[in-house]
């Protein structure tokens, strides 16, 4: 997913025209200022996330899939309404289909998997399968 649907793809595009991807953080409640890369990206994530989505499902069935991120409310809730606009359009025979919602974790998300580390290390068998920043 980090190579598909993360938002280091929406802040490489943004380098890639000549932005600081750190505007993104001086008001991280409000991407409105760069809707010609915000939306595209919200797009192709919520593409990935249905695929993902299907995927998972395959192998156990989730009552639910929760969407969140460091990104604004806004962002969240199109990227939610998107991902159960594409679910709906994938091939979803022999499965259930999950509820696909909003999550409250938000802009802690990072230092809450920042956390998680060291109990992959401890109590994982591979120690190299963590959650990477």
């Amino acid at each position: 997913m980090i190579d598909v649907a993360s938002i280091h793809l929406l802040e490489t595009r943004l380098i890639e025209n000549g932005h600081d991807p750190a505007e993104l953080w001086s008001l991280p409640q409000d991407w409105s200022r760069f809707p010609r890369f915000v939306d595209p990206w919200i797009g192709r994530t919520a593409q990935e996330l249905a695929r993902a989505t299907l995927s998972v499902c395959a192998v156990i069935d989730f009552e639910a899939i929760l969407i969140d991120g460091a990104f604004p409310a806004s962002v969240k809730h199109e990227l939610v309404e998107r991902t159960r606009r594409y679910l709906v359009n994938q091939d979803m025979r022999g499965l259930i289909a999950p509820r696909v919602e909003a999550a409250t974790v938000g802009f802690n998300a990072r230092a809450i998997g920042a956390a998680a580390s060291p109990l992959f290390d401890r109590y994982f068998m591979n120690g190299n399968v963590r959650l990477s920043a």
